[in-house]
């Protein structure tokens, strides 16, 4: 095949780089298996370069997957406060729209969290919505103070159920991050309880959760719709049950 050529080393490199790995492992990973073989096959000419969201996920792979992983690791650690206000300002575009203070104060909020680039813009956005809101003023009329990023912040970060499931029990976190990935991968907003199973038993091994069965897992699920984490519709059976989430995908 292409990238098992025989006889001399090939005149051209393919360098292939694999987002969300977590997302391509199974029970038995021959996929990811395969991905990583291939560079290692006589001139194959072939570089593959893996980002993950797990930073044990090396460590969680089965033996013979783990072996055919370089030694080279690249992590890349949460923006801190100052590239985060950095961030922020490059974005303004050195419009005049926060008080210096209020983009400090936003940086370091995010940053003592998350480190998430996403949740600091969404902020910064947020609070201009709220001093436009509260002073009836066009942007850049008057300026976005501390007082508004606060609210914003109280606004992103005091959802009931946000803070409930993060103190939930490692599985329910699962469960939530495997409904959102299988809706993210179909496309759609819900997806069926037999569809979100599966997703879960492939994240279950590599997250040290426990394997459910599928009558274990159902009762998990409803327990978690009676909490208000999910949404569910009924179907014809309990494995055409859709399931959606209360809650932003981003939450």
């Amino acid at each position: 095949g292409l990238f098992s050529q025989k006889g001399n080393t090939p005149s051209k490199k393919w360098a292939v780089m694999i987002d969300e790995l977590d997302l391509l492992v199974t029970r038995r990973q021959h996929v990811i298996y395969n991905l990583l073989d291939w560079p290692s096959r006589p001139n194959s000419g072939l570089i593959v370069i893996v980002i993950a969201n797990t930073m044990d996920l090396p460590e969680r792979l089965l033996p013979r997957v783990a072996s055919r992983l370089g030694l080279q690791r690249l992590v890349f650690h949460p923006y801190d406060h100052t590239q985060l206000g950095n961030i922020i300002r490059v974005r303004l575009q050195g419009a005049k729209v926060f008080e210096s203070n209020a983009i400090e104060y936003c940086a370091r909020k995010i940053a003592s969290v998350s480190g998430d680039v996403r949740k600091a813009l969404y902020i910064c956005r947020r609070a201009v919505e709220i001093m436009v809101r509260k002073s009836g003023e066009k942007v850049g009329t008057t300026l976005v103070t501390v007082e508004d990023v606060n609210a914003a912040v109280r606004e992103l970060f005091s959802s009931s159920i946000v803070q409930s499931l993060s103190s939930a029990p490692k599985c329910d976190q699962l469960i939530m991050c495997a409904l959102v990935i299988e809706c993210k991968m179909r496309g759609r907003e819900v997806c069926s309880a037999e569809e979100l199973f599966d997703r879960y038993a492939q994240m279950a091994p590599v997250q040290g959760c426990a394997n459910l069965s599928f009558s274990s897992f159902l009762r998990a699920i409803q327990r978690m719709f009676s909490t208000r984490y999910l949404s569910l519709s009924n179907g014809s059976v309990y494995g055409a049950m859709e399931v959606s989430t209360s809650m932003s995908p981003s939450d």
